[in-house]
């Protein structure tokens, strides 16, 4: 779409001539209509040729106001701030015909209208949201103020299409002023969807409604769409903002309270990011232009709560707020608008009478003020807010708020917020209020309901209202995490089973397997617990995913057996161990004599004769470990027989016939005969254990030489002499 910098269009009535009609090109609508829709409107000054309204079509009719079976576009939905529009009624005189982009011929007005210092008497109603001076605009794609070429004040500039019914626009004279009203307006290309509602009063100041020394006050009711499809728009959002504010076309002297070009209410001041178009529903702002500085003082943009009794009444509209009760409290704010780009916005509060209020924050325009009532305040106060902004040279505002405080009001006026103060992550809480119903609800939450849905932390306050007295409850909101459980112990490793636990502080468990303890012996396999926290909040651990591996059985023998070998003979270790899965990887033998293997069957040789202690270690892939720990006694080569033993004599120490190296040759067959061939001792598994005594009578032999046999087990027959020395 083309968009046009600057677009004059004039409406030129059949038989009635403007006084100051612009040169350019005429066009009949439909005309006009396929230039616009092709985006091939060429630049300057253009006329459309509307008809007049005449007889009754000039005399508004209030029962055609447009409404949608979706909405109520004259109630104070939100009932945040008290709204001035007024509705027209028949003595209305309807401006222009169905049109776009239409405005109306010079129109005298019976009074000064001063506008940055520049006097007017005469004006053109646009039908696209604004009053100009001098010459009648079309343009149907808004432009941010300031602007050095428009002079106008715009309540709200933007594509409006009155054709196919959607709307009309009237206005109405006084003495001393001109209310002017958008009804139920629609968008181009005669669109009726969504619409818009909205009124400008102009005056010389001295109009009581809008305040003494104030000339300008715009008035809105609901307010639906933004944009026109000629400026990029879709479905009435999007493509060029509408503009809000006044301009004098010096490209220094302006308002703006913002730009519109979405549904909802975002909104960061009038020189932010484009604005949600609902932020202005049944919104208020009176100013005045006719200022000596360019720098206007802040205008009052909200006050909440308002009265419960529909636009047009409430703190906002200078009614008094009433606190019933000692001991009330009530909360409430007050918001104003620094119409300049970068200018903030302080605050002063005084009362000269009220003693026990306090002012909560200030932040982005917004004074937020608490009232506890007392006996002491009883009767009326007046509290004075003051808003300064910081412009050169600064201008303040000063909004009073009457305060009633009724001591003998409703004594059980006494709202409590109702359920559940703490959820867990996940959950809400319908929250609603004791005692009601009450007249109106406001809760901090902007929800005007009798009751809200909750999930998010924080303190929330509702403000209710009844027979014209407001008093406040507060909760504080706390959403609590979730538990986190973590499972410990050994996610892998060897044997049957292994021990879980989580932390012993939760309420209640549950694991996957049914066990309701903080711990448990498990054997593999997959885990989880719920768990109960002392908040009731309920969590899972992550899956434990247990993996364990048996042990190995170490097992082994050696080849040959044990005390089947003498010293420097030569044997093999085998290994016989055994495991339910997966496989053994490592072998560790240590021999007992200081040598150590790591092969799976490893040969060995012993040195010395004696019984070695054998360990083998056995470990399995998955680092399971078992041990077998055996003997193994290895023979002399041979044994030592002494030739001398004096049994009696030596105190025990050779007491006895003792062989070295006997005791590794069991069953061995000991004889002993004296000189004349007679046997005096016989044992078939002598132990080293004769001490001269003979084997009949149990005597000791005499003194002498005497013959012995020995046969070991394995064959070998020693003989020889030992001489006894007895006592």
């Amino acid at each position: 779409m083309k968009k046009l910098a600057f677009l004059g269009i004039c409406l030129f009535s059949a038989g009635t001539l403007l006084a100051q009609t612009p040169k350019g090109n005429t066009y009949t609508p439909q005309e006009y209509e396929q230039l616009k829709s092709t985006g091939t409107i060429p630049p300057g000054n253009h006329t459309i040729l509307l008809p007049t309204p005449k007889g009754k079509d000039a005399i508004f009719d209030p029962s055609k106001i447009f409404h949608n079976d979706n909405d109520a576009p004259h109630q104070n939905r939100g009932g945040a701030v008290c709204g001035c529009y007024i509705e027209p009624d028949a003595s209305y005189t309807t401006a222009m015909a169905p049109n776009d982009d239409g405005s109306t011929g010079l129109i005298n007005i019976p009074f000064t209208f001063c506008l940055y210092g520049d006097n007017y008497t005469s004006l053109y109603i646009n039908n696209n949201g604004n009053v100009s001076f001098g010459t009648p605009y079309g343009t149907f794609s808004a432009n941010p103020f300031p602007d050095p070429t428009y002079v106008m004040v715009a309540p709200f500039w933007a594509d409006v299409d009155t054709r196919a019914g959607n709307g009309s626009v009237v206005y109405k004279i006084y003495p001393n002023a001109i209310y002017i009203n958008w009804v139920n307006v629609g968008y181009y290309s005669q669109h009726g969807d969504k619409r818009c509602t909205f009124q400008l009063v102009l005056s010389d100041g001295t109009d009581p409604f809008i305040g003494m020394g104030n000339n300008v006050a715009f008035c809105y009711q609901d307010m639906d769409w933004t944009t026109g499809d000629a400026s990029g728009g879709t479905n009435g959002f999007g493509g060029t903002p509408a503009t809000v504010g006044s301009n004098r076309g010096n490209g220094v002297d302006f308002v703006q309270f913002g730009r519109f070009d979405q549904a909802g209410n975002a909104y960061d001041g009038p020189f932010g990011l484009s604005d949600g178009i609902d932020w202005l529903d049944n919104g208020t702002f009176k100013f005045n232009t006719c200022v000596s500085s360019s720098n206007i003082a802040p205008i009052v943009s909200g006050v909440t709560p308002s009265s419960s009794s529909g636009s047009g009444s409430g703190i906002a509209c200078g009614d008094t707020i009433n606190i019933c009760g000692v001991g009330d409290t009530l909360l409430f704010s007050i918001s104003f608008i620094a119409p300049e780009n970068g200018q903030t916005i302080s605050f002063t509060v005084n009362s000269a009478t009220l003693t026990n209020y306090s002012v909560l924050s200030t932040a982005n325009g917004t004074c937020n003020l608490m009232v506890v009532s007392s006996l002491a305040d009883a009767g009326f106060n007046i509290l004075e807010v003051t808003a300064t902004d910081n412009g050169t040279p600064a201008m303040s505002t000063m909004f009073p708020i009457t305060v009633f405080i009724d001591t003998t009001g409703l004594a059980n006026f006494n709202p409590v917020i109702l359920g559940a103060q703490s959820v867990c992550v996940g959950g809400s809480s319908n929250l609603t209020v004791s005692g009601g119903p009450y007249d109106s609800y406001l809760w901090n939450t902007t929800d005007a309901s009798s009751g809200i849905t909750v999930n998010t932390a924080g303190q929330y306050y509702v403000t209710v209202g009844q027979n014209g007295c407001y008093a406040t409850n507060f909760i504080d909101f706390e959403v609590n995490p979730l538990p986190t459980p973590e499972i410990l112990g050994a996610a892998s490793g060897c044997g049957d089973s292994t021990l879980l636990s989580v932390d012993s502080s939760y309420v209640t468990y549950n694991w996957s397997n049914g066990i309701a303890d903080s711990t448990q012996w498990v054997s593999s396999g997959s885990f989880t617990v719920t768990v109960t926290d002392t908040n009731g909040c309920v969590g899972t651990s992550p899956s434990a995913l247990v993996a364990l591996n048996p042990y190995p059985d170490a097992m082994g023998y050696p080849i040959p057996p044990s005390g089947t070998i003498f010293q420097n003979d030569t044997l093999i270790y085998t290994d016989s161990s055994t495991i339910a899965s997966g496989a053994i990887v490592a072998w560790e033998w240590i021999l007992g004599d200081g040598d150590t293997s790591y092969l799976e069957n490893p040969v060995h040789i012993y040195t010395e004769p004696g019984t070695y202690t054998v360990t083998l270690t056995v470990t399995s892939a998955a680092g399971c470990t078992d041990t077998y720990t055996f003997t193994y006694e290895v023979l002399p080569l041979d044994v030592f027989i002494p030739n001398v033993f004096s049994p009696g004599l030596s105190s025990g120490a050779n007491d006895v016939f003792e062989v070295r190296n006997l005791q590794y040759y069991n069953n061995s067959l000991l004889q002993v005969f004296d000189r004349w061939g007679l046997m005096v001792y016989e044992s078939s598994d002598y132990k080293n254990n004769w001490d001269g005594a003979h084997y009949k009578n149990g005597k000791r032999v005499s003194s002498g030489v005497y013959y012995y046999v020995l046969k070991l087990e394995n064959g070998k027959i020693y003989n020889g002499t030992v001489t006894i020395f007895a006592q």
